[in-house]
């Protein structure tokens, strides 16, 4: 049986609706899934109608953005009980973080010639602020691609080399994701349950055995 636990609908940086994702699911022969969006639950309850609509089994899921210490990693957290008004406040709470960061770095692109109109561009957000599509939203205007060209000197450039120079960028702002403590998150666990797995468990070569052991004890 095909399962796939880990999927991003346009409620986060996905390109396709919880509809569309459950539509090419059942093309594809999946018959069990989970929507796990970046720090918002926002588009289970479409995702789940959907999946039964075409015969899928549905699995609640989100993807967090946490901190514990000075660790950043990602976690999938599956089967929790939803909706819960202390999870709300928390997800609402790191999207407005995300979005006041974005806008100010929008707003100082704006200063260096670029042409966007930032309140249409985060109105079209409403829960997680997807820096890929903002990246789409940019390059939609000719002017800001050839600028980007210019200042790249590259003519197709990827978007990785985009986000690194306009979003990673000590002079302009850095748009870190907006972290949540693992321990609060661990807390509220405790009261709505579900399971939690590390998500890219190798990908951060500072996430060594001692931090792994220091979470087994959590």
């Amino acid at each position: 049986m095909l399962i796939d636990l880990q999927l991003h609908s346009t409620y986060s940086d996905g390109y396709l609706t919880p509809t569309e994702l459950a539509r090419l699911l059942a093309r594809q022969g999946v018959k069990a899934a989970a929507l796990t969006d970046h720090n918002t639950i926002s588009g289970l309850n479409e995702f789940r109608q959907a999946c039964r609509q075409y015969k899928i089994k549905p699995i609640t899921g989100l993807e967090l953005y946490v901190k514990l210490g000075n660790k950043r990693f990602n976690i999938l957290w599956y089967n929790f009980k939803e909706p819960d008004q202390e999870l709300h406040n928390i997800l609402h709470n790191s999207q407005l973080r995300r979005r006041g960061k974005t806008r100010k770095i929008l707003k100082k692109l704006v200063k260096r010639g670029f042409k966007i109109n930032v309140d249409k561009i985060l109105d079209k957000y409403s829960q997680y602020i997807p820096i890929n599509r903002i990246v789409g939203d940019i390059r939609q205007i000719s002017r800001n691609r050839a600028k980007i060209s210019r200042e790249l000197k590259n003519k197709n450039p990827r978007e990785d080399e985009i986000i690194k120079r306009y979003f990673l960028n000590p002079q302009i702002g850095k748009l870190h994701e907006s972290y949540i403590s693992f321990e609060r998150v661990l807390k509220l666990r405790k009261r709505i349950g579900g399971r939690i797995i590390i998500n890219h468990p190798a990908k951060y070569g500072y996430i060594n055995v001692d931090f792994w052991k220091k979470l087994k004890k959590l």
